[in-house]
Parts: C-alpha cells; sequence; structure tokens
C-alpha cells in the first residue's frame, strides 16, 4: 500500500488535486482496512458483500473508501450495542448501499436491474431446454453412427440432423450466454453497453429464427386452411416472445451511468 501511494503521489499525470484525493483515499483505505480488523466475522462478511455492490458503480477511490468509512462505523457502533451491521440498517443491504451510493457519488441505482433479470432468466431458460435438447439429438446421433460403423463398416455419422445439433447446441450454449451475461451487468452499470450489445445482437437472431420458422410453417400449411389459421396464430403468439431481447435492450439502456442530475 506504501508503494501504492508513493506511486501515485509521483504520478505527474495527476493534477494537484487528483493528488491530493489519491493521498487521502490510501489513507482511507489504510485506516478502513486497520478498523476492519475489530469486526466480528458476521459483521465483516457482510460489509465484503455490500462493497462488492458497491464497487460495481462507477465511483472515485476516495468514494467508495468514504462509503465504507461510513459502513464500518455503522458496523462498529453495531457491535458495541451486541447487534449486527444488517440489523442495524432498517433496510435491505442492497437498498442501504444505493442510498448511500446517491448520497456520497450523487449515482442512482441501475434502472434496467429488473429488465435484465426477466431476460436473463427467460434466455437461460431457453438456451438450458435447447441444449438438453441439442445433445440429446446430437448422442443418438453419435451411437447410431457407431452402430452403422459396426454394422457396415462405413462411417455414416454425418446426416443432416447429426449436423443440425452441432448447430443447435452452439445456438443453445450462446443462449445461455446472453442469460448469464444480463444477470452478470444486472447490478454493473459500466457493462451498460455490452449489455446493450448483447441485446441487440439477440434481438437481431429471435427476429431471423422468427422470420425462417414462419416461411417453413407457412410453406408446410400451403393449401390447408385450417393449418394456415393455425399457423398464423402460432405465428402471432411467437411473436411475443420477441419482448424478451426487447426487455433486454431497454434494461441495458436504462443501467446506462448517470449522475445526479439525471432522472431515471
Amino acid at each position: 500500500m506504501n508503494a501504492q501511494t508513493q506511486i501515485h503521489n509521483t504520478n505527474p499525470n495527476l493534477t494537484p488535486e487528483n493528488q491530493a484525493q489519491t493521498c487521502q483515499a490510501d489513507y482511507l483505505e489504510a485506516s478502513n482496512f486497520q478498523d476492519e480488523q475489530s469486526l466480528t466475522k458476521e459483521n465483516r462478511k457482510q460489509l465484503h458483500k455490500m462493497m462488492k455492490y458497491v464497487r460495481t458503480f462507477p465511483l472515485q477511490d476516495l468514494e467508495i473508501e468514504t462509503i465504507r468509512r461510513d459502513l464500518l462505523g455503522m458496523a462498529l457502533e453495531a457491535q458495541t450495542r451486541g447487534s449486527s451491521l444488517q440489523s442495524s440498517l432498517g433496510k435491505k443491504p442492497r437498498d442501504f448501499c444505493d442510498d448511500i451510493i446517491f448520497s456520497i457519488g450523487g449515482i442512482k441505482s441501475p434502472g434496467g436491474r429488473k429488465l435484465l433479470r426477466i431476460a436473463g432468466c427467460y434466455y437461460q431458460i431457453v438456451g438450458a431446454m435447447g441444449l438438453i435438447s441439442s445433445l440429446l439429438v446430437l448422442t443418438l446421433s453419435l451411437i447410431d453412427g457407431a452402430v452403422h460403423l459396426f454394422s457396415t463398416g462405413t462411417a455414416g455419422i454425418l446426416t443432416s440432423e447429426f449436423i443440425a445439433s452441432i448447430i443447435n447446441t452452439f445456438i443453445a450454449v450462446l443462449y445461455l450466454m446472453a442469460g448469464t451475461r444480463a444477470y452478470k451487468y444486472a447490478n454493473n452499470v459500466t457493462k451498460s453497453y455490452l449489455a446493450m450489445r448483447w441485446g441487440i445482437g439477440m434481438l437481431v437472431l429471435d427476429i431471423l429464427f422468427y422470420i425462417k420458422r414462419l416461411i417453413e410453417n407457412l410453406t408446410t400449411a400451403s393449401g390447408e386452411t385450417f393449418l394456415l389459421h393455425l399457423t398464423l396464430f402460432a405465428s402471432g403468439v411467437a411473436l411475443l416472445f420477441l419482448i424478451f431481447p426487447v426487455l433486454y435492450i431497454i434494461g441495458a439502456h436504462r443501467n446506462r451511468p448517470h449522475s445526479a442530475e439525471y432522472d431515471m
């Protein structure tokens, strides 16, 4: 820490004001670390969880250490009363962090957090179901190919079903990744632009799949009035599922870093 402080102080790219803030942040960090050793295991664990959430916001080092200082003070005071940090907050730890982050850093909590989680849940479910189905087809294709090789002596594994299962497996993994990223980026405003790219990419992919299925179904139902009406109805229902990539994009947009002068 002393070496880090020395590097900060001798950095010629820092203005005098920034150097002063950096020195103050380093001093607070050292003081906070020392006081943290007096916390109980429960309070230290709760503090680390809250600070992990705080660090997902684009705050300055001095602001982060100031928030840590305030939380440490509350934890130490709670310990003198035989209580815990969490019980002294008066609300959920994350909600309390949102308040103190806005008070010290002027940053509001991510407005698109819930939307990203909803989209993430959808893509994780669809991806998991698709992955299980694709792996099952892939396994059956491998078994069929092994049987064919054993009985005829020739490889017959590269069938259309086998190739399609590989493609579907890749797509299922992509959906799982999209869902995982949505959850990962939900609380991190610094990742909002990455989340936006994922949302746009999934919207394009879902639209392409929708058009592909629509063309295939219309071709199958050609000449059959009942099947045509059923296809159009099913296509209308399927269109509603495009709301999830839209929620992904809206959530990412609302998660962009905002300061006090912006409304969310």
